[in-house]
């Protein structure tokens, strides 16, 4: 994921799908994800590495899939930091 800021600054957010056997629905997993955590008070960045979580748990699943909160406050409390790393 790749996330363009008003600063002009470009940040990258490494998948965190770590067994990938079907990618459809992950972009509306992270455009839904992204918007929840906006909606809750979450700043842009944190909304969209909470986004990627949750699209690790859908490309985990065959076919069209969803996350459900169990699974993503399990992926959370993993403790998988995610390493935002600056493009330019």
């Amino acid at each position: 994921m790749v996330l363009f800021l008003d600063s002009g600054d470009v940040w990258h957010l490494p998948t965190s799908g770590q067994h990938v056997f079907d990618v459809t629905g992950a972009g509306d997993t992270v455009i839904g994800v992204t918007g929840l955590g906006l909606a809750a008070g979450l700043e842009l960045p944190h909304a969209c590495a909470l986004a990627n979580l949750a699209a690790g748990v859908v490309v985990a699943q065959v076919g069209a899939a969803s996350v459900t909160a169990e699974e993503l406050r399990e992926r959370v409390g993993q403790g998988q930091g995610v390493a935002f790393t600056r493009w330019a």
